[in-house]
């Protein structure tokens, strides 16, 4: 019983699930009201810890937008960086008289300072980007022209991983992961659903915003973008609304960015009562198929392979699922080494 109910979960969020989002999105399709003359105030709120790197690209890219500039404010959070990153923001400061540079004289943490930033923030809509992430010149434009729908309170467009000399090489499996989920995300946002907004490319209203809780390590990306869904308004994607960001500088710090984003999405849940019943609807359905399954996935994996020993006793076919189970553990550590 262990071991149908674990590979039933896993095959629910990796098979089921995609292919039921895609069947309902396909029958059942929101329409939302779209307007590209639809032009509001926006801040950008952004994060930064000793990004001298980067910081000077994404700004350009932000000063280089399709979209009034006049309607456009940046505020950009340092978390006491150390390097040259406020000469640089500073620099730009002479091109871009709607940029703001925000000091914290103590680490506050990525949380701590979207909040302080969205405080500050004047514009109608909020938008998040990372320091390294680079905005298509109609990006923005892509995301607001939803904004005339009053049912719409959040937008996401699509990421691109890109690689750069040194960084760690997404290669295809990495690249197939990423269309999967946004061929997921796509289907979610044809129903207003997305789960979980890409951290480098989205937008919100500003009166949605919540205040991220502080203290622990949370996913301000997927938080922020639940928490819109629980106000009632809908959450959509945007594929021609695109990014470009670049990938971890090693395997090892992509594997601690990844640890690092599991610890942040569990911590979220203890956040969600209202959106986690199983009861209200489908937004609770994307939920728990999508992320919640998905994070818990690790232990369904090792409760198929516990449960599959005793089986395999007097069961040939369960031999021979024993064996392909630990051939794909022992590659995937190879792999990693």
């Amino acid at each position: 019983m262990i071991f149908i109910v674990s590979l039933l979960l896993i095959l629910h969020s990796y098979l089921f699930y995609p292919i039921s989002i895609k069947l309902i999105s396909g029958l059942f399709k929101r329409k939302f009201r779209v307007d590209y003359k639809h032009t509001p105030t926006v801040s950008f709120i952004i994060a930064a810890y000793n990004e001298e790197k980067v910081i000077g690209d994404m700004l350009n890219s932000l000063q280089n937008l399709d979209y009034d500039q006049s309607k456009l404010e940046v505020f950009i959070g340092s978390d006491n960086s150390t390097d040259r990153t406020h000469e640089i923001v500073e620099k730009m400061k002479e091109t871009m008289p709607n940029l703001n540079l925000i000091v914290f004289r103590e680490r506050k943490g990525k949380p701590e300072i979207l909040n302080e930033l969205s405080r500050m923030a004047t514009g109608d809509i909020l938008a998040f980007c990372d320091s390294n992430t680079l905005y298509s010149k109609d990006a923005l434009r892509e995301m607001v022209k939803y904004f005339a729908d009053e049912k719409v309170g959040g937008v996401c467009g699509r990421l691109h991983l890109k690689e750069t000399e040194g960084s760690v090489k997404t290669g295809n499996k990495e690249k197939t992961y990423w269309d999967f989920e946004s061929w997921i995300k796509e289907s979610e946002g044809k129903l207003g659903v997305l789960i979980g907004a890409w951290g480098g490319i989205y937008t919100i209203r500003r009166k949605y915003y919540p205040m991220i809780p502080s203290g622990k390590t949370i996913m301000d990306d997927f938080y922020i973008g639940v928490k819109v869904l629980e106000t009632g308004s809908y959450f959509l994607y945007e594929p021609k609304a695109t990014a470009q960001e670049d990938t971890a500088p090693t395997l090892h710090a992509e594997f601690k960015r990844k640890i690092r984003i599991q610890i942040g999405n569990l911590n979220v849940i203890r956040y969600l009562h209202k959106i986690s019943n199983p009861f209200s609807g489908l937004k609770s359905y994307a939920l728990w198929s999508h992320k919640y399954l998905r994070w818990f996935s690790p232990f369904f994996f090792i409760l198929v392979f516990l449960s599959n020993i005793p089986l395999a006793i007097d069961n040939k076919p369960f031999v021979g699922l024993l064996l392909m189970q630990g051939m794909f553990y022992l590659s995937a550590f190879i792999g990693y080494l």
